[in-house]
Order: C-alpha cells, then structure tokens, then sequence
C-alpha cells in the first residue's frame, strides 16, 4: 500500500535493503512496528506518529472488544485459579 501511494520514495529502497537481509539471515517477519514505521517515514509523517497510530487503533480494538463482552454479558477476563507450586512462606532473615 505504501509503495503504491510513493513509489518514487528514496526511503523504500531502505525498507528492501532491511527486508532482503531479514530474509537472508532468516528472522522472523517483520511486525506491525516496522509496517508503521515505514508508512510514517515514507509519508513524512512527524516523529512518534506510528505509536499514536498503533494506540489509537489498539484503543479502538480494547473498546470493541470491551462492547461485545458487555452486550454478551460475559466477565471481560474470567478469573483464573492458580495451579503452581504452593507459597512458601518469606524468610526475614533470608537474603536473595
């Protein structure tokens, strides 16, 4: 989409350069941090623009989320029991 709306960008010669060597090194694939940060970079946005982005859509997500659970009258996080070892009890004189 990015390269479609600024094809002549010079910064998208950068974003293959990076892509090709996580290729070659076989990493894992790039996320939605550096999908951001090049869309802010090649739109010229201004510095921090992609996290407002991500936030805001994350907000976005946590409410309609938060909106499904309340209109199915389900607890949002159900508790969990704990099923780990026993607590053992602190030592005062103990130093970790």
């Amino acid at each position: 989409m990015v390269r479609r709306a600024v094809p002549a960008s010079p910064r998208l010669a950068v974003v293959d350069a990076v892509l090709a060597e996580m290729h070659r090194r076989a990493l894992p694939e790039p996320n939605i941090d550096f999908a951001l940060a090049v869309l802010a970079s090649c739109a010229g946005m201004i510095r921090g623009a992609g996290e407002v982005i991500f936030a805001v859509a994350r907000t976005a997500g946590w409410l309609a989320h938060a909106l499904e659970e309340y209109a199915a009258r389900t607890p949002l996080r159900p508790r969990a029991v704990y099923t780990g070892p026993a607590h053992r009890q602190a030592d005062p004189g103990r130093r970790e």
